[in-house]
C-alpha cells in the first residue's frame, strides 16, 4: 500500500512539468502555424519550413515564450515587424475577411449557374407531349402502294 501511495505522489509531482512542456509545445506550435518564414528562398509557413531563417525564429519564439509571452502576443509582434505578409493566413476581419468570403460567394454562384444550366439542357431535350407525333395507322390504298414499290424493287 505504500509503494502505491508512492507512485501516486510522484506521478502527481512530476506531471505538471510535462504538462506545461505539452502547453508550451501546442504554443510553439500554433505560433509556427500561423507565421511564414521570412527567408528569401521559400514561401513556407514556418512551420513547414526547415531553412535555417527559419530555425533563428523558432528559436526566438521559444525565447518570447519563456519570457512568458502569448501566441496573439508574439504573432502581432511579428505583424507589427514584417507587416500582414508575414501571417499564413487572412485575418478573418475588416477587408480582409473578403478572402475568406469571397472563394465561398464564387462556389455558391458557380453551382447555381451548373444547376440552372442542367435544368435547361434536360428540360429542352426531354420530348413534351404537346411535340409528340402521332403515328396513323396505314390506310388500304397506302399499303398497297408501298406493296407495289417493294415488287418494284425486287424486295
Amino acid at each position: 500500500m505504500k509503494r502505491v501511495r508512492a507512485l501516486v505522489l510522484f506521478i502527481f509531482l512530476w506531471m505538471p512539468p510535462f504538462y506545461l512542456d505539452a502547453a508550451d509545445a501546442g504554443d510553439l506550435s500554433e505560433v509556427r502555424e500561423a507565421l511564414m518564414c521570412t527567408c528569401d528562398d521559400c514561401a513556407m509557413v514556418l512551420y513547414d519550413c526547415n531553412c535555417s531563417t527559419a530555425d533563428e525564429m523558432v528559436a526566438t519564439i521559444r525565447g518570447m515564450l519563456d519570457n512568458g509571452l502569448g501566441t496573439t502576443d508574439i504573432i502581432q509582434a511579428y505583424v507589427a515587424r514584417y507587416g500582414q505578409a508575414i501571417l499564413s493566413a487572412p485575418p478573418r476581419e475588416g477587408f480582409d475577411l473578403i478572402a475568406w468570403v469571397v472563394p465561398f460567394v464564387i462556389l455558391g454562384a458557380a453551382t447555381g449557374l451548373v444547376l440552372m444550366l442542367l435544368k435547361r439542357w434536360t428540360s429542352d431535350s426531354l420530348v413534351r407531349e404537346s411535340d409528340q407525333v402521332t403515328m396513323k395507322p396505314f390506310d388500304e390504298t397506302s399499303l398497297t402502294k408501298v406493296e407495289q414499290e417493294m415488287e418494284e424493287l425486287g424486295i
